[in-house]
């Protein structure tokens, strides 16, 4: 990727919802490094909103303020980011898309294949795999600590009521459902841990079956060298909520406790669940203007998203047609 040397990182940010938002102020951090100039989304009012308290100019749509910045922030419902990446790579700004990234291997591969063709950098927000508990998971099972893995996993229940979250999150074409909604986050963390696997199980449920990938509640097994196993729950039709991971290891297991909140080890032959002491929110935010700025390599650029990508339209086909899927790696 190019050094791209940039004073005062223009920003651009598409939508204006509750996740634009986030991201817009998390960028306003940073005064010496960017500013967030510009602001759009259909409803011009909601932009207008955003963009007074950035200090930034409101647009309806996208393509008015390219000339304006440097960079944009894709925070739009799903169906729209792969068309938004393209156009706005081939108009040479930096990406940070938000996940899932794509909602096809097509539609990834023509993102791929846009950024790379415009030298632009970019990003993908995936946010659990940097959080301090996974972190410092990550810190503890690369340092051998947990000896051989033996078991991954991951449960996340929540409940989307779909009065209130807007038609197009659960249709299928539009969000992919809950494996590209939520559980792209979980099936991130654990291939940074592991790698690719070797092949997939799944198995869904859903509240209406308008199409045969319609997902609200998914089971996915991912299989790996030495018995290893990586699994995952996920579900946004779930009235009762849950969230947590862990690894169980040949020498100790660990685990997030309270919602994510904290991390404990526990050794084998013993009882007693250890606390780790927790490090810093990685900075997402800053690491994308290092990026841009060719201070740092992307930890999680476009062709990384498209990967996760993959694996959960593999893991969707594989709970359509009730089959094992053998994962081949993606050639980018």
């Amino acid at each position: 990727m190019k050094s791209h040397q940039i004073s005062a990182i223009r920003i651009g940010v598409i939508g204006a919802g509750g996740n634009a938002t986030g991201n817009a102020k998390a960028f306003l951090k940073y005064p010496g490094r960017c500013r967030v100039v510009a602001v759009a989304d259909p409803v011009l009012a909601a932009a207008q909103k955003l963009a007074d308290q950035c200090g930034a100019k409101a647009y309806s749509h996208f393509t008015d303020f390219l000339d304006e910045v440097d960079a944009v922030v894709i925070s739009s419902p799903n169906f729209l980011h792969a068309e938004q990446t393209i156009i706005c790579a081939a108009h040479g700004k930096h990406v940070w898309c938000e996940k899932p990234m794509a909602l096809s291997d097509e539609e990834a591969r023509r993102m791929v294949e846009a950024v790379n063709k415009a030298g632009v950098s970019s990003f993908v927000g995936f946010s659990v795999r940097f959080d301090p508990t996974t972190l410092k998971m990550k810190e503890i099972f690369d340092s051998g600590a947990l000896g051989e893995p033996v078991s991954v996993w991951s449960r996340r229940l929540c409940y989307f009521p779909p009065e209130k979250t807007g038609s197009w999150r659960f249709d299928y074409e539009k969000s992919g459902g809950v494996m590209s909604e939520l559980m792209a986050h979980e099936i991130d963390w654990i291939v940074h841990f592991l790698g690719e696997p070797a092949s997939v199980y799944c198995r869904k449920a859903s509240r209406q079956h308008a199409d045969p990938r319609d997902n609200d509640h998914v089971w996915l097994a991912m299989a790996y060298p030495k018995e290893l196993t990586a699994t995952i729950e996920g579900s946004q039709m779930a009235p009762i909520s849950d969230y947590y991971r862990g690894i169980v290891g040949t020498k100790a297991s660990v685990y997030t406790a309270r919602w994510g909140e904290k991390l404990e080890m526990v050794k084998v032959g013993t009882k007693t669940a250890i606390p780790l002491e927790l490090g810093p929110v990685f900075p997402k935010h800053l690491h994308f203007l290092d990026v841009i700025d060719g201070r740092a390599k992307s930890v999680a650029d476009i062709a990384w998203g498209s990967r996760i990508v993959h694996l959960s339209m593999q893991a969707i086909a594989s709970a359509v047609n009730n089959r094992v899927v053998e994962i081949q790696p993606l050639s980018l």
